[in-house]
């Protein structure tokens, strides 16, 4: 099974887009990149997304896919936590997070606060059935 970690976000131009982006361009957090401007030569609305391979790095070696929450590295829940609240202070509400194992469905949704979702993270307990939607 493959693990995700998604951000669900709406961005409102390219630069709020690129404020994300240096928001969490440091070692620190789990850096949510720019979207592309253009394909096949036409302009795209402007979007945001976690970076694949960190976000990917944020997974404990030690997580077990039977397990109903998440067990992240102890660098990488820090990241995420962090990531979390930078994202707080650039973006609206209604963002949302969801990290789950390839297939699982989606149960529910859970509205938090960006604190209490980087407490959840800090925690290492991220339902992986769970959309948490930040408030």
């Amino acid at each position: 099974m493959s693990f995700a970690l998604e951000l669900y976000a709406d961005v409102s131009d390219w630069q709020q887009a690129e404020r994300v982006a240096e928001a969490t361009a440091s070692s620190g957090h789990v850096a949510v990149v720019a979207g592309r401007r253009r394909r096949w030569g036409r302009p795209l609305p402007p979007s945001i997304h976690l970076d694949w391979q960190q976000a990917q790095d944020v997974l404990s070696d030690d997580a077990d896919w039977s397990e109903e929450t998440f067990t992240f590295s102890n660098d990488g829940r820090h990241k995420l936590a962090a990531t979390v609240l930078a994202l707080s202070e650039v973006l609206d509400a209604g963002w949302a997070v969801r990290a789950y194992w390839g297939g699982d469905p989606l149960d529910g949704e859970r509205e938090v606060t960006a604190h209490e979702l980087a407490d959840l993270i800090e925690q290492s307990r991220l339902d992986r059935r769970t959309l948490y939607r930040v408030r």
